[in-house]
């Protein structure tokens, strides 16, 4: 029997799916499946022809939801879901075990990031794949992953083993940074470099994922993370500018098959985004971002009182200064800084997000309870601080999307610029005129540190 499920329920399964097309053309309206879930579907707004249609999703060769089936021009809305839920139902699991849904696929391999490559010992898994792999406490995001890894067919063939062994973080970075762009809409495909080639609306850009990782040697290797507010402003000022620094410009200058990024022929003449995540050590992630529009940009942030009242002055750098060591300010006014568009930050390619979608999407958990806790932005521009929030995740009433702490920080001398419109749903950061100003900053999220306690066996 047919049954209703949330959009994010939907979504978890059927992401990859996801285009621009949908976007422009319909607006989904409710989403129903079988079930043993074998088959999802959603009810769609047309918003040329003001009725509703229907589309009916099921699992091809490759596990992968794919459409089957579709009836357009329906009047009203019950109309269209009894129409739906009835070829749900109409469709028997005899179908569906003689391979209703195939699509010819079967040269294409099936994918399952989370299962363990066989014979691989504990003892070689990255601690963290070991935890995703085992923990019942990481069970929805160990399900969502599943679903979506039925969706990446990277060309690098190392990736699975990468994931699971020695590059954990990176990956886990890419499929969010995937996920992200699915989300939005667009049609994406998992390169080899740049990483992702992206198109939709009319518009095409590639992205190339990068992250921070511990130094080993040099002069930031053996920095202990700061243990006090003194500590910390240091390390804001000093040390994390130069650790996104060391990745920004190693992206820059690096070459694949003799060329630029920006000059292969997969990514010439469009937009390129560089996206940069900080997994250097553990937690820096919920107060590294700040350190970034600094550097980037060559601008620091001051509050000063003025009249009594608060006010932001935006005061110009030209170094960056850590101890006995400096670097110039303005990753974008370096040379052929101009051939990138933008920066893409977010500090939520993490288990605990994966964790929280896959809760949200309904997937099977042992939470008794699970909290969530941060600051989102402040609309105040003459605020830097943001606003507190707590947030109860097993609430029927939480709800989360993957793009909630993404942020794009836009090049002012970029050749090719990004339209804000390109990316609407997305925060902006941009510069005009020494002056920082944000875009679409409502309701997003600065960072954040998610509490669970499990239901004791």
């Amino acid at each position: 029997m047919a049954k209703r499920v949330s959009q994010a329920r939907f979504n978890a399964f059927t992401i990859g799916t996801r285009n621009w097309r949908v976007f422009t053309l319909v607006r989904e309206v409710s989403w129903f499946s079988n079930e043993n879930e074998s088959l999802f579907g959603a009810v769609c707004f047309d918003f040329h022809d003001s009725d509703y249609h229907w589309i009916l999703l099921a699992r091809d060769e490759k596990m992968q939801f794919r459409w089957v089936d579709g009836c357009a021009s329906i009047v009203d809305l019950a109309t269209a879901e009894i129409e739906l839920c009835g070829k749900i139902d109409s469709i028997s699991s005899d179908q569906i075990a003689s391979g209703f849904g195939n699509q010819s696929d079967k040269d294409r391999q099936i994918s399952d990031l989370v299962e363990p490559i066989p014979r691989l010992s504990h003892e070689k898994m990255h601690p963290y794949f070991y935890s995703l792999a085992n923990d019942p406490a990481l069970l929805p995001a160990k399900s969502i992953i599943r679903e979506m890894s039925r969706w990446l067919i990277a060309q690098d063939p190392h990736f699975k083993q990468e994931f699971q062994i020695h590059q954990f973080d990176q990956r886990i970075w890419e499929i969010y940074i995937w996920a992200v762009l699915k989300e939005v809409g667009f049609e994406v495909n998992h390169a080899t470099a740049p990483d992702f080639l992206c198109s939709g609306f009319g518009f095409s850009f590639t992205v190339e994922a990068t992250t921070m990782g511990p130094s080993k040697s040099g002069a930031l290797a053996g920095i202990n993370p700061p243990t006090n507010p003194h500590e910390l402003a240091e390390y804001q000022q000093g040390y994390l500018p130069m650790k996104f620094a060391q990745s920004l410009t190693s992206k820059l200058n690096k070459k694949h098959q003799g060329m630029h990024y920006w000059e292969l022929p997969e990514a010439q003449g469009q937009p390129f985004i560089i996206a940069i995540a900080d997994f250097h050590s553990p937690g820096s992630m919920t107060y590294s971002q700040g350190s970034l529009h600094p550097y980037l940009y060559g601008s620091q942030v001051d509050k000063i009182i003025k009249g009594g009242v608060s006010v932001v002055k935006y005061k110009p750098i030209t170094a960056i200064e850590f101890r006995d060591k400096s670097i110039p300010a303005g990753f974008f006014k370096l040379p052929n800084a101009e051939y990138v568009s933008a920066i893409l930050f977010s500090n939520a390619g993490t288990l605990p997000k994966f964790n929280r979608m896959g809760i949200a999407a309904g997937f099977t958990h042992s939470y008794k309870s699970m909290n969530r806790v941060g600051r989102k932005y402040n609309l105040d521009p003459n605020s830097i601080e943001g606003t507190p929030f707590t947030a109860d995740v097993l609430s029927s009433d939480y709800k989360e999307l993957w793009r909630n702490e993404v942020v794009i920080y836009h090049n002012p001398n970029a050749i090719h610029p990004i339209p804000l419109d390109a990316l609407p749903d997305l925060l902006h950061v941009l510069e005009a005129d020494g002056r920082i100003f944000t875009v679409n900053s409502d309701g997003k999220i600065i960072s954040s540190i998610t509490n669970g306690v499990l239901v004791m066996p």
